[in-house]
């Protein structure tokens, strides 16, 4: 009996006990018994897909957890008591298994355990290496392989990827560049064995150059280099790779485990993995059985050994549970070096269970793409061709993502016969499937266009244009949206949103009207004005929400919210602890900053800014280095960057472990920052934070561990620019738990109390506030343990206007102080909060606050609405959908003179689910000498997971 593949897919378990890999084997026989040695773990309990399928993806992930926890622990403890043989050990939950490093001895005991299935060995991948050296162009315009595949096609409908992640597993990426603005998603992971960043960076070319195949650009815009399939798709980067393009599997692993967190949170729909290694790997087999049953696409290149002819596909290309991409250039024809097929037969390639489809019979490719001569971004700005199956897979992860757009409730199986059902077969080869470029050529229109439309309206955003944001301007943002569903979009509304406390909006909504399938509307003739407070601080992030609407003749309305993230102004430079940049005019300088062993010195052949470097010289002793001479003193300061830049040849059998080094006790101990890697490299940065070395006596070198002395110019090492630089802080204080008041019967006072923290200090703290739009009064406020308080004087009168914010300073004190401020309110007009004291007058209160969405959480899923009211009244306050349907009636009665918090606890109805809701507030005077008319507000809520 046949089972689908939805049911099976997922099943297939490796259970051979006791077994290690043959390429452990030999690892092991070669290694001496006190050498420590790398493997991975896989532990025999599996997980179980199949009766998880109808869970959400936090619940699986929840339930995997559990079971790699509870059955790792055994293990763990194990490892843990091997404290002379062991010397590091990583938990996985992606797939049930651990990273060890450990003596062979624990290796072969473990091995012997009932409850651990395989062992692999911890390989080296690399990035699948362009085929010829990289050329450099700067070509306007939309890149001839998104042509091919007919991508540009697909935006002319409005799928252009919105809404959708698509994770990339590489060396980096360039969060600078201009083709990626406005493109990360705000996830990234950078393995621990490579220098951390808080924001995206590429110290390589290869990772950036990917991800702008997949979304770079922005399809029909202004910016003149579309070299993306999908421009509205976000990427989520894993650097797992270093600066020389290689890593091993305890790196990639980790990145695949970070994606599949972020199903947790975010719509990531496919992981573009442009790496490769010796084919007949099944290591990843199991880490790609949870990612599909999460529904995210693992999309592999299929390395670039074509050369060698049938059976080249290397690993993890090679899996049966995987697309596999080859690479084609402008003819459809395969490139020479892309890696062919047939896989290999033994198991579990075997497993028909495990296979994509019947007929797949270990084919490979499962799919081409465009392959040579790309033309995409690369680190600093800059555009180049690189060939490459590592080029072709993005190209299908963006098709993965144009899919997802027109269809979000896709299978892995429905993405799968939607790219290879409709993929050219072209004319170079007589039959298909072949294992030269597989079912075909990938078409994103015709997959695309054989994609069911969602049978409802879907409103999707086609093109957006914006001016820079900077402080004190304003710009305006143009939406362009389009139906992409198959029902017709009633009364669509566009919204725009602040979600920033230094973001006005201004003319922030308008009304599409009707809008038929694939047809289109926008706000060119009365854009959104975005307004940025004029202290928002240099280099700030901002964000704004579009909330798509549109109603249908059925019951299946649309409500979407897409976000936006901007960086306001340029981020500050950092400031200059210390700084070598070789341009001495004598040799004397060299030697005061830098002792040597070795031929280090200075050299003028090679430099990354002229006209000098330093340079390793001929390899002729053991150990080969530079090292500063004074010690770098970083005391007192919150957190430290160690920059520098180099190039170079490192050849295997000469040099072992090039390693840069920091030390925080004057040299006594060494630690091991970062390595340039082996082979032929450019220049390139490294950037690494060594805030847990900070000392009075900090060094840094360069070092060379010789394998085989006596080699001449094998090993050519050149360093430039060596910084140690403290970062700016650009980041405002926080305010947290601030009070808010809106109109009051009262006269006052009106004590404000706020929660304001700032990672390096607050310095104080002020609260303005002014009168009847008289002079803006400062007082400062008292505060212990991040906890402030002052207060706004009585005013005596009634209906008195006042209008108040707040400020904070933050106590960095290397150079520029950081003097942005953080005006409480600054989303509300003017920004500053506006209330009336004395309030008798019911037209003020239903003007500024008949009710006052504080939506702050009390917990429990519980959110407080506040209503004001100058005299008893009748009340209804109620909770609406976008259909104006009845969620819940929060208050429906007389209600006394007063100050009144109502409760609405959105877990206890099921209609409350994320997205956004009305709270409808009513309220007319029941009685005695007070007439005013009723008074009727209308206020949004957005409920976020």
């Amino acid at each position: 009996m046949r089972f689908p593949l939805s049911v099976f897919i997922f099943l297939c378990a490796i259970t051979i006990h006791g077994s290690i890999s043959l390429e452990l084997q030999q690892e092991l026989s070669q290694a001496s018994p006190n050498e420590m040695v790398s493997c991975i773990i896989l532990m025999q309990e599996s997980y179980p897909f199949y009766t998880t399928r109808s869970s959400t993806a936090r619940e699986k992930i929840s339930t995997f957890r559990g079971i790699a926890k509870r059955s790792q622990q055994n293990l763990i403890k194990y490892l843990s008591d091997q404290k002379v043989s062991v010397e590091k050990y990583r938990s996985y939950w992606i797939l049930n298994g651990l990273f060890l490093r450990a003596k062979p001895a624990v290796i072969r005991e473990v091995a012997e355990r009932s409850d651990v299935a395989r062992i692999y060995n911890d390989a080296i991948v690399t990035v699948s290496p362009q085929t010829v050296a990289d050329k450099t162009r700067i070509r306007a315009g939309i890149e001839w392989g998104v042509r091919k595949i007919g991508a540009d096609k697909c935006w002319n409908d409005g799928i252009t990827g919105g809404d959708v992640i698509i994770g990339v597993i590489d060396t980096g990426v360039d969060y600078y560049h201009p083709a990626l603005k406005g493109k990360w998603s705000g996830h990234w992971f950078v393995d621990q064995s490579m220098p951390q960043s808080d924001l995206p960076y590429d110290d390589n070319k290869h990772g950036t150059h990917c991800t702008g195949s997949i979304c770079g650009g922005d399809g029909e815009g202004n910016f003149e280099y579309d070299i993306g399939v999908a421009p509205g798709a976000k990427y989520a980067a894993g650097k797992g790779l270093n600066s020389g393009g290689s890593g091993s599997n305890n790196t990639i692993i980790p990145c695949l485990e970070y994606m599949g967190e972020i199903k947790k949170e975010a719509n990531i729909v496919a992981i573009s993995m442009s790496i490769s290694g010796p084919g007949g790997s099944d290591i990843y087999l199991e880490t790609f059985k949870t990612l599909l049953s999460l529904n995210i696409v693992p999309v592999v290149a299929n390395g670039n050994d074509g050369v060698q002819g049938v059976g080249s596909v290397g690993s993890p290309g090679d899996n049966p549970n995987i697309i596999g991409v080859g690479a084609t250039d402008s003819l459809d024809k395969r490139g020479s070096f892309s890696g062919q097929g047939p896989t290999t037969k033994r198991a579990p390639w075997n497993n028909r269970s495990l296979w994509i489809r019947d007929d797949w019979n270990y084919i490979k490719p499962n799919i081409s793409a465009p392959g040579v001569a790309i033309n995409s971004c690369i680190p600093g700005g800059g555009y180049a061709e690189f060939n490459g199956t590592s080029m072709a897979t993005p190209h299908v992860a963006g098709v993965v993502a144009l899919l997802f757009q027109k269809k979000p409730d896709l299978t892995v199986k429905e993405v799968y016969d939607l790219l290879i059902n409709h993929a050219d077969e072209v004319s170079s080869y007589p039959s298909y499937p072949n294992n030269e470029i597989g079912w075909g050529r990938v078409n994103a229109y015709k997959s695309v266009s054989a994609t069911p439309a969602m049978n409802r309206p879907y409103i999707s955003i086609s093109q957006q244009s914006s001016g820079d944001l900077a402080a004190g301007k304003t710009s305006e943002m143009a939406i362009t949206v389009v139906n992409i569903g198959a029902k017709e979009a009633k009364n669509t509304r566009v919204e725009c949103v602040s979600l920033s406390n230094f973001i006005t909006i201004g003319s922030a909504s308008f009304d599409a009207g009707n809008l038929r399938e694939k047809q289109k509307a926008d706000n060119n003739g009365s854009p959104f004005k975005i307004r940025v407070h004029s202290k928002t601080p240099p280099g700030l992030k901002g964000e704004i929400g579009i909330i798509l609407k549109a109603e249908s003749r059925s019951s299946m309305n649309f409500l979407d919210t897409v976000r936006y993230s901007f960086t306001i102004g340029t981020v500050p430079d950092p400031i200059t602890v210390f700084k070598d940049d070789f341009e001495y005019a004598s040799p004397d300088s060299f030697s005061i900053l830098w002792k040597t062993t070795g031929n280090w010195g200075y050299n003028s052949t090679q430099s990354h800014s002229a006209t000098h470097c330093g340079f390793s010289g001929d390899v002729v002793a053991n150990k080969s280095m530079m090292e500063s001479k004074q010690g770098i003193d970083l005391t007192g300061y919150p957190e430290a960057y160690l920059f520098c830049w180099y190039k170079g040849k490192i050849d295997l059998p000469a040099a072992s472990n090039p390693a840069i080094e920091v030390s925080g006790d004057g040299g006594s101990t060494w630690n091991n920052v970062g390595s340039p890697g082996r082979g032929s490299a450019d220049w390139r940065q490294l950037r690494v934070n060594v805030s847990s070395h900070i000392s009075r006596n900090f060094k840094i070198r360069f070092l060379l561990n010789v394998r085989v002395i006596n080699f001449v110019r094998v090993t050519d090492w050149y360093v430039d620019d060596v910084e140690i630089a403290i970062p700016c802080d650009n980041v405002p204080p926080a305010f947290t738990n601030t009070t808010i008041i809106k109109s009051s019967l009262n006269e006052g006072p009106f004590p404000i109390k706020s929660t304001v923290t700032d990672d390096h200090g607050v310095a104080g703290v002020k609260l303005l506030y002014r009168v009847s739009g008289s002079q803006w009064v400062e007082r400062n406020m008292n505060g212990s343990s991040n906890h402030y308080s002052a207060e706004i004087p009585k005013q005596a009168g009634t209906n008195i206007k006042v209008d108040y914010f707040l400020e904070a300073i933050d106590s960095w004190r290397f150079g520029s102080p950081n003097t942005g401020t953080f005006p409480v309110g600054a989303s509300k007009s003017g920004g500053f909060i506006s209330f009336y004291s004395g309030c008798t007058d019911i037209s003020h209160i239903g003007v500024d606050a008949a009710f006052s969405l504080s939506p702050y959480r009390t917990g429990n899923g519980q959110i407080a609405v506040k209503m004001y009211l100058p005299a008893k009244m009748n009340v209804s306050l109620a909770v609406m959908d976008t259909r104006g349907r009845l969620v819940t009636t929060l208050v429906n009665g007389k209600v006394h003179r007063g100050s009144h918090t109502v409760l609405w606890n959105r877990n206890s109805n099921s209609k409350a689910a994320s997205g956004l809701y009305f709270l409808k507030f009513i309220a007319h005077a029941t009685g005695g000498t007070n007439t005013q008319k009723k008074v009727s507000r209308t206020e949004r809520i957005l409920l976020v997971k």
